[in-house]
């Protein structure tokens, strides 16, 4: 499955649900040569109380999809965009050049997967809409994909996020004073200032830029909590939240551990 892949968690009429998407394809949305998207709906068998499919069925939903996605190249030369799973049902989001036969080539790439309920959707889309809005991510989503990233890249070094460390956050505003209002409205909040700067270049949209820290946890769900608080708070004064960083802190194995 080429592309850029990634995933994030959302809500989708109230109900939780995950969200594969392939950024990549965002570079050429919407793309003149399929104007048509094509959606395949798979009801889950025996999905947990949040509506996700168990981990058992995890291996043959994988093989469905991957069924569909070789056929539906291979046959209409579609481009998968996207996967939203929850409430039960796994739905699969490819655009095409034209609906012929896309209905048969899809049929027939999951006739051996019988056990399942399956839906088909077809409908004009030059415009990419559902890609764009619905499965591409927003602002807060990106944030969330790139703290798990760091994370992951802070485990790859022996880090366990068990020890809370310094945790360093970039903002941008369009006016000193729009920095100034956040200051003043983080003021409480135990971050001290780091650094204030602004770019030499007029034409950006927000030049005053604030670093600010504060030692915290950094497991993934405090790194939540934390960037949706700063996320929020930028967006109310016209800034952005650009992300964060912070040190590796490799755990200490104690002698124990090697007895």
């Amino acid at each position: 499955m080429p592309g850029s892949w990634d995933f994030y968690f959302c809500r989708v009429e109230g109900q939780p649900t995950s969200i594969l998407v392939d950024l990549a394809a965002a570079e050429h949305a919407p793309d003149p040569t399929r104007p048509i998207t094509l959606a395949v709906y798979v009801t889950i068998h025996d999905p947990s109380p949040d509506g996700f499919p168990k981990k058992e069925e995890l291996p043959r939903l994988a093989e469905l999809g991957r069924s569909l996605d070789a056929a539906l190249s291979h046959e209409l030369g579609a481009r998968a965009v996207g996967r939203a799973t929850g409430a039960g049902e796994r739905a699969l989001y490819y655009y095409v050049s034209s609906d012929d036969r896309a209905e048969e080539i899809a049929e027939s790439a999951l006739a051996s997967f019988s056990e399942y309920d399956l839906e088909l959707e077809i409908a004009d889309d030059p415009e990419w809409k559902r890609y764009r809005f619905f499965l591409y991510p927003g602002p807060l989503q990106v944030h969330q994909m790139r703290s798990r990233r760091i994370i992951e890249q802070l485990r790859s070094h022996g880090d366990s996020l068990v020890e809370p460390r310094v945790v360093s956050h970039w903002l941008y505003f369009e006016t000193a004073a729009d920095r100034e209002r956040f200051v003043s409205e983080t003021a409480g909040e135990g971050f001290v200032i780091a650094d204030r700067d602004e770019s030499e270049s007029s034409s950006d949209a927000r030049r005053f830029g604030l670093t600010i820290e504060r030692e915290d946890s950094v497991d993934v769900e405090s790194i939540h909590e934390l960037t949706l608080l700063l996320f929020e708070k930028a967006r109310n004064v016209n800034g952005d939240y650009d992300g964060w960083g912070a040190q590796v802190v490799p755990t200490v194995k104690s002698d124990s551990d090697g007895e």
